[in-house]
């Protein structure tokens, strides 16, 4: 998945939700009632450009509306739901989220204000007769242009915070300062310089520092086509007295209005990029961790309002530890919390919401637990009040819902939960990469020619720390790649948790230390020994150090030992 992807993502849920048909009817009705409206103006001669100059002045204050509203939420939302995590699970960087929700909510809006202002032309052309089709074009493009302005600008707004509830507030106070107060500004500067308000003539520098603003420069942008095609009309070059500056000129106001959009992106990348998306708090709004004995226990293993149904911190506590709880209870609960730090509520917004996304992962968890079946979980939980008020289930499902429900589950929604768990070990940042295969035994013969598939094995690639033999990331795959070739996307994705990388020969390749010193990791890969220099090399490496690469192959063993060396799931 790369940015092409996620921008059709982007524009096809816009779609869906119905938000580009309002922008076209909201767009389309107003500028062609304002359009229409300056023909029943007393004293004014009716003109197409006329009507359409006074549609551009309304549209510089409702596209900024739109543009914000369509786009605020394209990272912060998915950042506080949880889904943003997901999305980073799979191949595509920050980078590559932020161009494509950037240019899908772009196409959105874009689209909706050149249908709008086409609707806007046909109500000119029956009112008027006429209608200069290049004025306007230049003048739809104009509003599009503005339109995407404030698309990035909202976009980066929402890359740089990490909930919906400052997104909004940023928004709305640059929508009050560059739409509604911007011109205050020049008018102050001027009254400050010379002592009274400006009239007809103002100087080059007070238009100027109009178009400083979005807004400003797309006014005086379309000011300048329209005076360029009707001399009645007044220009920028009527009100300044004086020669006319180079920055009023239309390329210099065009390029101010990419830089307004490139800047307010970069700026916020930055922050996306250096943003921590995994340490969240482990309980919002509950008072602060105690060490006494008789309520550490409870801070640490549960969540009040989410078990125990109460919104007084106290009397949950004292309801909950009334009786003691079983390791069983303590795992589904340590779950829960997980997976409310690791995705979302519900799968997608069409979801039916009668079970929850975090559910349908909690769930597998005590199944894999205790190896038992789907039809076996399901009738434990209706013996097991507690369980089911830790799981916050109304109804008990179905056990085809949730063999279906784990079918659809992807492998970048194991990988987060497994990232999110890692926050409370005390790993050294010392790794070791090492492959395994594992069979695919329930892969029948006529499903493996239906899915082209080569080989009966699942070749999978762990991350392990060698402190806590914690599996820190996994990948998987079914065609036969090099360890070298399938390590560095490992590494990648989780190069600030690595400090030392060890492996054995099998990962002997100039891209891997190259990627490593890259990173500022430091790599301890023995070389294979075709030269004496490979064997002098190897020969200075840290023994110790190069030794703890042996977690590897303990864990791999440890999980065949208790789950087999095959997989049941046929789907990666």
């Amino acid at each position: 998945m790369t940015w092409p992807v996620i921008a059709r993502k982007e524009f096809t849920d816009a779609f869906r939700a119905r938000i580009l048909w309002a922008i076209v009817l909201l767009i389309g009705l107003l500028t062609a009632g304002i359009t229409v409206a300056t023909r029943f103006i007393p004293g004014v001669e009716p003109s197409p450009l006329l009507g359409l100059g006074a549609a551009t002045e309304f549209a510089a204050i409702l596209v900024p509306i739109v543009s914000l509203v369509a786009a605020y939420l394209a990272i912060a939302g998915e950042r506080e739901s949880g889904s943003m995590k997901i999305l980073l699970g799979l191949p595509p960087s920050r980078g590559e989220v932020l161009i494509g929700k950037f240019l899908g909510r772009s196409g959105v809006v874009a689209l909706g204000l050149v249908l709008g202002f086409a609707i806007a032309g046909v109500g000119t052309l029956v009112a008027y007769g006429s209608l200069p089709l290049v004025t306007f074009a230049g003048t739809t493009l104009a509003t599009a242009a503005l339109g995407v302005v404030f698309v990035g600008v909202a976009v980066g707004v929402s890359a740089a915070t990490q909930t919906r509830a400052r997104a909004m507030t940023i928004s709305i106070g640059l929508y009050l300062v560059f739409v509604l107060l911007w011109d205050l500004v020049p008018q102050g500067t001027y009254f400050l310089l010379h002592g009274e308000a400006p009239g007809a003539t103002v100087p080059g520098w007070f238009l100027g520092l109009q178009a400083l603003s979005p807004v400003g420069a797309y006014s005086a942008l379309v000011t300048g086509v329209l005076a360029a095609v009707d001399t009645g009309l007044p220009g920028l070059a009527a009100r300044i007295a004086g020669s006319f500056p180079v920055y009023l000129e239309g390329w210099f106001l065009l390029a101010l209005l990419v830089v307004w959009t490139v800047v307010p992106l970069a700026l916020g990348y930055r922050r996306f990029r250096r943003a921590d998306l995994w340490s969240r708090p482990l309980a919002p709004g509950l008072p602060p961790r105690s060490r006494s004995p008789d309520t550490d226990d409870f801070h640490r293993d549960g969540l009040v309002e989410t078990l125990a149904g109460k919104h007084d911190w106290w009397e949950a506590r004292d309801t909950l530890c009334d009786l003691p709880k079983s390791r069983l209870l303590r795992f589904i609960e340590r779950a829960v919390l997980l997976a409310r730090r690791a995705v979302s509520r519900v799968s997608t917004r069409y979801s039916r919401k009668r079970f929850t996304l975090r559910q349908h992962v909690v769930l597998l968890c005590p199944k894999l637990k205790k190896t038992t079946t789907y039809r076996d979980l399901v009738d434990e939980l209706l013996e097991m009040p507690h369980i089911r008020d830790a799981l916050d289930l109304n109804s008990i499902p179905a056990p085809s819902t949730l063999f279906k429900a784990f079918d659809r589950l992807e492998m970048a929604v194991w990988r987060v939960l497994l990232n999110v768990s890692l926050a409370d070990l005390l790993v050294n940042d010392i790794t070791g990469s090492d492959a395994s295969g594992f069979e695919r035994a329930h892969a029948s013969t006529h499903y493996t020619k239906r899915t082209n598939l080569t080989i009966q094995q699942l070749k999978t690639t762990l991350l392990v720390d060698t402190a806590t033999n914690a599996v820190l990331d996994i990948r998987v795959t079914t065609t036969r790649k090099h360890d070298t070739r399938i390590t560095p996307q490992v590494v990648k994705r989780n190069a600030r948790s690595i400090t030392v990388l060890t492996g054995d020969k099998g990962y002997d390749h100039q891209k891997l230390p190259r990627l490593a010193h890259d990173h500022d990791i430091r790599p301890l890969i023995k070389h294979r020994e075709f030269t004496s220099l490979h064997k002098a090399g190897n020969a200075r490496l840290d023994s110790d150090l190069y030794h703890r690469r042996n977690m590897d192959e303990t864990v791999n063993a440890a999980i065949k030992q208790k789950f087999g060396a095959f997989v049941r799931f046929r789907r990666w």
